[in-house]
């Protein structure tokens, strides 16, 4: 998360960024409050079940579009964030 909330100020205004927490997170909006966290993160109370979002983390990229161009399942660090996010900036 830390290096996420990095590119997202690297590259303010270049592109949107939401988090979505699970049911099994433990009190997500406390968690969002006290890490300083600026971009946006919403409470998913169905664990991404109706979408069918498995395992979780679950990082997808979209691009200005609306078009699925890439996506990261499992744990991802800052520079394979910042490689994946390069391809829909460019």
């Amino acid at each position: 998360m830390p290096g996420f909330q990095q590119s997202y100020d690297a590259h303010k205004g270049q592109f949107e960024l939401l988090a979505v927490a699970t049911p099994t997170s433990d009190d997500p909006v406390g968690f969002w409050q006290r890490s300083g966290y600026t971009f946006p993160m919403v409470h998913d109370k169905d664990g991404g079940a109706k979408f069918g979002v498995q395992p979780i983390p679950h990082t997808f990229f979209i691009d200005a579009q609306g078009k699925l161009v890439d996506e990261q399942v499992g744990m991802m660090d800052a520079a394979t964030f910042e490689a994946k996010l390069a391809g829909i900036l460019k």
